[in-house]
């Protein structure tokens, strides 16, 4: 299978931003966020898949979701990496909690599609810090050991560790 983004209007995918530039508030994040999130289901990857018709090879091209990520969150709204994790720590909690909500909408949409097939699992498990490792014994028995290590900005890797009490923000409706 091999996917290529070279539909001409995914090409332009990349040199799309966000509306606004400054993000002062929630609300603005929660908005830039949409509007990345849209965008990314906007503008599809694309797989060409190689098939027999009549005795000719031909090649379908298929949409898949592309993969949304905090860095290209971060490219679309035009700021670095760094200013998006302070705004994460920021002493506005309405600001942090939709920094948190935000990455969470992006672990998850990475993790559904990772357990769906649609992604490729051994990258979005490293990209989210999740980890397995295998044991082998000397008596020929296999120990399957899964160990969770931290994900990188420090949320807990196993899904089990996660609070269910975290603060959702509201998302305004005129977005």
């Amino acid at each position: 299978m091999k996917v290529v983004d070279a539909d001409k209007r995914s090409a332009k995918y990349w040199k799309l931003k966000a509306k606004k530039k400054k993000f002062q508030t929630a609300k603005d994040i929660l908005a830039a966020a949409q509007e990345y999130i849209d965008l990314t289901y906007e503008y599809p990857v694309y797989t060409y898949k190689p098939h027999m018709y009549e005795g000719e090879i031909i090649y379908s091209k298929t949409p898949i979701m592309r993969a949304m990520t905090l860095q290209d969150l971060c490219r679309f709204m035009g700021i670095t990496f760094q200013a998006w994790m302070k705004l994460g720590e920021s002493e506005d909690q309405e600001i942090a909690d939709a920094v948190k909500h935000v990455e969470a909408i992006i672990y998850a949409q990475k993790y559904t599609g990772a357990a769906a097939g649609i992604f490729n699992s051994a990258l979005i498990s490293r990209e989210l810090g999740l980890a397995e490792h295998v044991n082998y014994t000397r008596e020929g028995e296999d120990k399957i050991e899964i160990k969770f290590i931290a994900a990188k900005d420090g949320r807990p890797a196993n899904p089990e560790d996660m609070e269910d009490d975290d603060p959702q923000p509201e998302i305004p409706d005129d977005i």
